[in-house]
Order: structure tokens, then C-alpha cells, then sequence
């Protein structure tokens, strides 16, 4: 019966564990775009242009982390301000 009841206690914090905050979500948006641009970039002709692609989709993973850090209220990392700014075209909306 013991074990019963401590399990029950301990249930609730397992179920928090799983919850996902709002910068949680933006950054995983921002992820799965920067995925799809990496996906496009192996579909480039030339090694310069799957740079670029590569290099776009780190920069979206950066904006993501930034944007999460925003809403959690902590300092975004030292890259150039985007403050303001919105996302390129196909960025996930807020």
C-alpha cells in the first residue's frame, strides 16, 4: 500500500516533465525549419550554394534559441541583434 501512495505522489512530477513552455515550442518551430532548409541544401547543385543553405538554416536554429531565451527572460546569445526584426519569409509566425 505504501508503494501505492508514494507512487501516487510521485505522478504529478512526472506529468510536469512533459509540459512545454512557450519558448519551448517557438524554438522547436524554428528547428524544423532550419531541418527543411538543411534537406533542401543536399538538394543544391553546387557546394557553394549548400553552404549557403547550411548557413541559413544555423542562422534559424540562432534566431530560434534567441527567441526562446526572449520569452524565458534571459540574455540572448552575443550574434547580431534581430531585436524587431521579423523572421525571412517562411519563418514560423508568433
Amino acid at each position: 500500500m505504501r508503494l501505492f501512495v508514494l507512487s501516487l505522489l510521485a505522478l504529478p512530477l512526472l506529468a510536469g516533465c512533459q509540459q512545454k513552455t512557450q519558448g519551448d515550442v517557438v524554438r522547436e518551430a524554428y528547428d524544423n525549419k532550419a531541418d527543411q532548409i538543411d534537406a533542401q541544401a543536399e538538394q543544391q547543385p553546387t557546394k557553394t550554394a549548400k553552404e549557403i543553405y547550411h548557413d541559413q538554416a544555423d542562422a534559424y536554429r540562432e534566431e530560434g534559441k534567441d527567441r526562446e531565451k526572449g520569452l524565458e527572460g534571459k540574455t540572448p546569445s552575443k550574434g547580431p541583434s534581430s531585436a524587431g526584426t521579423p523572421p525571412p519569409s517562411g519563418g514560423p509566425a508568433q
